[in-house]
């Protein structure tokens, strides 16, 4: 925040009713009645005319009445009673009971000032600082602060203090502590929140969370709302550290120094965060270093992820591996879990899929959400392990269980594919591969949906089509379908509407819709026979009897187009809806 930018704040203090200036604004406890003082102040007592002002700018005993204050201050005032002038200025700089007038509120504080109103010196110091933004402009401003500062005037030490820090006219960070230190002190609320960031950020003082929340919690015993806020985050988003943690910062510290590795960590860990001790990623890496060589697991972790990333230290893959295999070895879970990824992708070891799954299960059996994540990916896609669904799906449900987000959006798509699998098949995928050898056809035509969905097998379009080809010849329908679309796609095997043609129709002459209805599309537009609509509806006609809701789409275009059979809308309609309740 700019420091002007935060004069007119700051001004709130000193702008406040004179009641809340009781060693200057208030009248004597002891009072005449009205009507005495009344003809007291009109014979020129200047002390009954403050005190009259007073009542009527208070709403005290008459009815609140700003000019009514204003014209009695201002009897009081030209005779030279420095709370009528220094009242009167506020009501000058204010626009109560008077049109707003700087210049006039500067002549009255002026005079109090010189009489040694100390008030008058803050507010007319703090008035001059918004009103002069040039360097040149401030001295007067800092003359009067000084002076009321040094006759013990908190608002004016914690002014002065700000002046220092933020270098209106002249900068000194250790006047600036000094007397914020004084106002502070004399339970001056902002200055007691000034000292407590002061010591929380390390500015003016070292940093020092014990010294922080001591202060913020004297101005926010006085209800200093940013020193409320200040003290609620004080602990907040520091890394996992608790409280007392962050407040034997220094201590720990102390300690590192000395070599004790569980200091060296946690000291670490609060230059990391910033929380305790300034943030400093690469003092960080240093004393994570000191902690790790002395084998501390939770260091090397910590060491090996900043070689990964590069924070702190330059970028070796080889180094992160290293330090992560140090903690993985000690069984630190997220060590294992992190050198699982480093063989799964070949950072700084060689690539190595089944040591990959070695190190994911080590963390995972210790209930490593992430880990269980990566265990039952490795799973679902064989790499380094045997493809097992009912695995993979076991390891998703325990990571989805506390919550990992990605298993639960791998969990959802474990099942799904687009070649007609069931769960049931996926998950006994692993017993597939026997039976299709021994020529069981539909084991043979479910293997060749595992090679074409990518699931239970590695994608594959080549072994996809033989395996459909084994168990279409043996007249599996499905099997006849999926390769005749595999010619119809040129997938696996050459493009040959022909071909695709010659196994549609022996699929579709088992009644097997989703073939009809290819077959009736082969038709439609003349691909691998001649062109003929006739032949095309009547294929459509027997898939969508059958439920196709592609066939039933297919035909009502058919009848609303005329194509192949007389136009009919009503028809038409009839299978438009059939096929959206069946989508839906």
């Amino acid at each position: 925040m700019k420091p002007l930018a935060t004069l007119a704040a700051l001004m709130s203090a000193l702008l406040l009713p004179a009641a809340a200036h009781a060693t200057l604004t208030t009248p004597p406890t002891q009072s005449t009645e009205q009507i005495a003082e009344q003809l007291v102040a009109e014979r020129g007592n200047a002390r009954a005319q403050f005190n009259i002002a007073w009542r009527y700018q208070q709403g005290d005993g008459v009815a609140q009445d700003f000019a009514q204050a204003v014209m009695w201050y201002r009897k009081a005032a030209e005779q030279g009673l420095a709370e009528a002038q220094f009242n009167l200025a506020q009501l000058y700089l204010s626009g109560q009971g008077t049109a707003q007038d700087t210049a006039a509120a500067f002549a009255l504080l002026r005079k109090a000032a010189k009489q040694g109103a100390t008030k008058a010196m803050g507010t007319l110091g703090i008035q001059l600082l918004q009103h002069h933004e040039e360097p040149q402009g401030y001295t007067e401003a800092f003359d009067w602060l000084q002076k009321g500062a040094r006759q013990g005037d908190a608002d004016c030490q914690y002014y002065l203090g700000y002046v220092y820090q933020h270098g209106l006219g002249i900068k000194d960070p250790a006047q600036a502590l000094a007397w914020y230190r004084k106002a502070a002190e004399q339970g001056q609320a902002q200055a007691q929140n000034e000292l407590g960031s002061a010591y929380q950020y390390g500015q003016l003082v070292a940093m020092d969370f014990a010294e922080a929340e001591r202060w913020y919690s004297k101005a926010a015993a006085q209800g200093h709302p940013e020193a409320k806020l200040n003290l609620h985050y004080l602990f907040l988003g520091s890394n996992g550290l608790s409280r007392e943690t962050i407040l034997a910062a220094h201590q720990y510290r102390q300690a590192a120094q000395q070599g004790d590795a569980n200091a060296q960590y946690l000291t670490g860990l609060m230059h990391e965060s910033g929380k305790g001790l300034p943030s400093d990623i690469h003092q960080a890496a240093g004393w994570y270093r000191k902690a790790a060589e002395q084998g501390m697991a939770a260091a090397q972790y910590k060491l090996g992820l900043q070689y990964k990333n590069g924070q702190g230290v330059t970028q070796s893959f080889s180094d992160a591996a290293a330090w992560l295999h140090k903690a993985a070895e000690q069984g630190l879970a997220t060590a294992q879990d992190s050198l699982g990824a480093m063989y799964q992708y070949g950072l700084g070891v060689d690539q190595n899929a089944t040591e990959a799954v070695t190190w994911y299960r080590k963390a995972a059996e210790q209930g490593l959400a992430s880990a269980q994540t990566h265990l039952g990916e490795m799973l679902q896609h064989g790499r380094g392990v045997d493809m097992d669904f009912a695995a993979a799906e076991s390891w998703f449900l325990k990571a989805a269980e506390q919550g990992d987000a990605d298993a639960k959006w791998r969990l959802n798509g474990l099942f799904e594919n687009n070649v007609g699998l069931s769960r049931q098949d996926l998950l006994t995928a692993s017993r597939q591969q026997q039976a299709a050898q021994t020529g069981e056809a539909r084991a043979q035509r479910l293997l060749g949906q595992f090679y074409e969905s990518g699931k239970g097998r590695p994608r594959d379009d080549a072994q996809a089509a033989a395996w459909y080809r084994k168990a279409a010849e043996q007249g599996d329908r499905v099997a006849r379908n999926n390769l005749g679309k595999l010619y119809a796609e040129g997938r696996g095997v050459p493009y040959d509407w022909s071909r695709a043609v010659h196994w549609y129709r022996l699929a579709a002459g088992q009644g097997y819709a989703p073939a009809q209805n290819n077959l009736g599309n082969m038709y439609r537009y003349g691909q691998g026979v001649a062109m003929n609509a006739e032949q095309a509806v009547q294929w459509y006609r027997k898939a969508a009897a059958q439920g196709s809701s592609d066939a039933q789409f297919n035909l009502a275009t058919m009848l609303l187009n005329g194509q192949g059979v007389p136009r009919d809308e009503r028809e038409a309609d009839i299978w438009f809806d059939k096929a959206a309740r069946r989508t839906n």
